[in-house]
């Protein structure tokens, strides 16, 4: 049971009872001891809501899965296409998901996102800015998976294609006119690169 102490702090309390009996057998008193358990009723508290958010986290991530299984066998032609892509795309989701547990608010620094899907890729010719921006793990996902398939593009057909290529990478962050939250704007510029006749798939 709780109990409200003098200066307010309300304590979780158990009290166990047990009687103490004379020379004849009969109950003569009855004894207890109460115990202040509000550290342990805290740690229940903060188990249960560890365990809500590692099932939330756990179905949101399945979920994604599913998605990049299906997105990525809708664009394969063979298998060998769909391996590479979704093994890729998989690794980006893990790399995400690394980034969100080492934080204790569960997010990913935008600059730790974007050094990541470009460390592979970065011979002097990436040129990353932008001001300290966190995201909370279902957007860092999202934006870490958009990065990958960009980083992807500019390797198969961009600016880590040819040795004359560049990338700019920036970011800022605004509140436009009557915006309940404000925006993130990620500019992505390859120079250096013909421009194709077609678009790349």
């Amino acid at each position: 049971y709780r109990i409200v102490r003098p200066d307010g702090a309300v304590r979780w309390i158990r009290d166990t009872g047990f009687p103490i009996r004379g020379e004849d057998g009969r109950v003569r008193r009855i004894a207890g001891v109460a115990q202040d358990v509000t550290a342990d009723k805290e740690h229940e508290r903060r188990q249960t809501l560890l365990m809500a958010e590692l099932q939330h986290r756990v179905k949101n991530i399945l979920a994604n899965i599913r998605a990049l299984s299906d997105r990525t066998a809708a664009r394969s032609n063979t298998l060998d296409q769909f391996m590479e892509g979704f093994g890729g795309r998989l690794d980006a989701l893990a790399r995400t998901q690394a980034l969100i547990t080492r934080n204790p608010e569960g997010r990913a620094a935008l600059a730790d996102i974007v050094a990541q899907e470009l460390a592979a890729y970065d011979g002097g010719n990436v040129a990353v800015r932008g001001p300290d921006v966190t995201l909370k793990a279902q957007k860092a996902q999202a934006l870490h998976l958009a990065v990958h398939e960009l980083a992807t593009n500019a390797a198969k057909y961009g600016a880590f294609s040819t040795d004359e290529g560049r990338l700019d990478v920036s970011w800022e962050v605004e509140r436009p006119d009557g915006a309940a939250q404000p925006w993130l704007r990620l500019s992505w510029r390859e120079t250096g690169v013909a421009v194709a006749d077609t678009a790349p798939p």
